[in-house]
């Protein structure tokens, strides 16, 4: 499937020219595995119905790429020396930030269901029971085949 982000719009966040044509395959081959993981993360969107939020994820992670190849966190020559806090992404891989981003842009809530097994070997009941205030123990309020509500 196509990247769902231009070279040229990877080029303009990048704020500079691409080098030469190794850095140009570099910066589509990090286009194409962004929009893979977004696609994955999210629905399988097309470039003509990609939603900007869903684009911009995909330009950020692609240009962590193009900016740092190797994944490096320092860097050092002679006196100079950087290096990135271990908080900042340094890989294509989306952070746990866009990867919300993308699943919300997909209509994925946080909503999820599990499977509930009964582990105590006491039967299930359905009626339920109220303490009331005073002496006395607790009564049943609700039992099963009882009318409820303004029965006729």
């Amino acid at each position: 499937m196509a990247a769902l982000a231009t070279l040229d719009a990877l080029v303009a966040r990048l704020g500079r020219p691409l080098d030469d044509d190794a850095e140009t395959a570099l910066a589509e081959a990090a286009l194409d595995d962004a929009s893979d993981l977004v696609r994955h993360y999210g629905l399988p969107w097309t470039p003509e119905n990609c939603p900007a939020i869903v684009r911009r994820v995909v330009l950020r992670a692609a240009e962590r790429i193009v900016r740092n190849p190797e994944n490096a966190r320092m860097e050092m020559e002679g006196s100079y020396q950087i290096s990135l806090p271990a908080s900042l992404p340094v890989s294509g891989e989306l952070t746990g930030e866009e990867q919300s981003i993308v699943e919300k842009a997909a209509g994925f809530n946080d909503l999820v269901s599990m499977r509930i097994t009964r582990f105590d070997p006491a039967p299930y009941s359905d009626t339920v029971y109220v303490e009331p205030e005073g002496p006395g123990g607790a009564i049943p309020f609700f039992v099963p085949g009882d009318i409820v509500g303004g029965g006729e």
